[in-house]
C-alpha cells in the first residue's frame, strides 16, 4: 500500500469514499440483478440474493456521514452485506 499512515481527516475522508462506494455497487447489483432475470439466465434464488444483498448494502451505508466519528452498531451487519 502506497500510504501506510492516514491521520485524522484522510482516514475519515477515506471511510466516507469506501462506504459511498458501496452505495454505487449495490446500485450495479440490482442492474445486473434486473438485467438477469428478465433474461432468465440467473435462477429465482440469485435473484432473490440480488435483491438482498443490495437493498442491505444500501441500508447499511447510508448512515456513514454519521457513524465516521467512531464505532457504529451496524458495523458487523454492513461487512456481512458487502460480502453477500
Amino acid at each position: 500500500m502506497a500510504i501506510t499512515y492516514l491521520g485524522g481527516h484522510e482516514r475519515r475522508l477515506t471511510d466516507a469514499l469506501i462506504c459511498f462506494n458501496q452505495i454505487f455497487l449495490a446500485t450495479a447489483i440490482v442492474g445486473f440483478t434486473v438485467a438477469g432475470t428478465s433474461l432468465g439466465i440467473i435462477p429465482a434464488w440469485h435473484t432473490w440474493l440480488g435483491y438482498l444483498t443490495s437493498g442491505l448494502m444500501i441500508v447499511f451505508s447510508s448512515p456513514t456521514p454519521y457513524t465516521i466519528g467512531g464505532a457504529s452498531r451496524f458495523a458487523l451487519a454492513g461487512l456481512i452485506a458487502a460480502f453477500g
